[in-house]
C-alpha cells in the first residue's frame, strides 16, 4: 500500500514537473520601447521634428530675452521699463509657449490615428515570436525579447 502511494505521488510530481516546464515554454515575454516606436513611425516623424523645432526656438528665444533683461537691470533701467520689458518678454514667451503646444497638440492627434496600426502592429508581432505577453521595456530589467523594431517595420510597412 505504501509503495502503490509513493509511486502515485512521484507520477503526480513527475508530470507536474514536465507540465510547468512545458507552459514554461509557452510563456514567451516580448517587450517594446514606445518611445522608440513613436519616434520611428513615418508618419510621426514630421510632427515631431516640427514639434523639436519649434521647442528648440522657444529655448532660444527664452535665454535671448533673459540676456535682454539682465541687460536692461545692469544698464540701470527704472523700474517701470524693467516692468514693461517684463511684461513685453512674457507675452512673447507665452506666444512661442502657444506655437509649442499646438505642436504637442498636433501630434497627439496623428498619434491617435496611428495609434491602431501600432496595436495591430503589436499584436502581429507578438504571435510571430510566440509571445503571450507585450510589456514596456521600462518595467523590464532583464529577459525577454525586444520587438521594437520588427513593430515599427510593421507600421512603415515594410
Amino acid at each position: 500500500m505504501k509503495k502503490s502511494l509513493l509511486l502515485f505521488v512521484c507520477a503526480i510530481l513527475v508530470l507536474f514537473t514536465f507540465q510547468t516546464k512545458a507552459m514554461a515554454k509557452d510563456n514567451v515575454i516580448a517587450y517594446i520601447d514606445l518611445v522608440r516606436v513613436e519616434a520611428g513611425v513615418n508618419e510621426l516623424k514630421p510632427l515631431i521634428d516640427q514639434k523639436n523645432q519649434v521647442e528648440i526656438q522657444f529655448e532660444q528665444l527664452r535665454n535671448q530675452k533673459q540676456q535682454e533683461f539682465a541687460q536692461a537691470q545692469a544698464s540701470g533701467e527704472s523700474q517701470e521699463q524693467l516692468k514693461k520689458l517684463y511684461d513685453q518678454i512674457n507675452q512673447e514667451l507665452a506666444a512661442k509657449e502657444k506655437e509649442v503646444e499646438a505642436a504637442r497638440a498636433a501630434i497627439d492627434a496623428k498619434l491617435q490615428t496611428v495609434l491602431p496600426k501600432i496595436k495591430n502592429a503589436i499584436d502581429s508581432v507578438a504571435k510571430q515570436v510566440g509571445a503571450s505577453i507585450v510589456l514596456d521595456n521600462a518595467i523590464v530589467w532583464w529577459g525577454g525579447v525586444d520587438i521594437t523594431d520588427q513593430v515599427i517595420a510593421k507600421v512603415n510597412g515594410q
